[in-house]
């Protein structure tokens, strides 16, 4: 239901298809990074690695549609979402 929801398929400039860096919220620039990493990874070819200092913030996002029952997400629908993190606290 989600585009790429395994990170599997590259896209532009490292990116990964259908997500997208949110840059800026509420006035404040969010100057993070997200890159592709080919060696810290569950499972597949990569994983998504997301970068901060201190007083950054970085997020991704993915706006889906709401469908025709049995078509993807629908109002009311139950889902489960999953994910693996890994935290590195190199800088602190």
């Amino acid at each position: 239901m989600l585009a790429n929801g395994g990170f599997k398929a590259g896209g532009r400039a490292g990116w990964f298809a259908g997500w997208e860096q949110v840059r800026r919220y509420r006035g404040r620039a969010w100057n993070g990074r997200v890159v592709g990493d080919n060696v810290e990874k569950h499972g597949g070819a990569s994983s998504l690695r997301l970068e901060n200092a201190v007083d950054d913030i970085v997020r991704v996002s993915q706006n889906v549609p709401v469908t025709e029952p049995g078509n993807g997400f629908t109002v009311g629908g139950t889902y489960r979402l999953s994910a693996w993190l890994k935290l590195s606290l190199d800088r602190i």
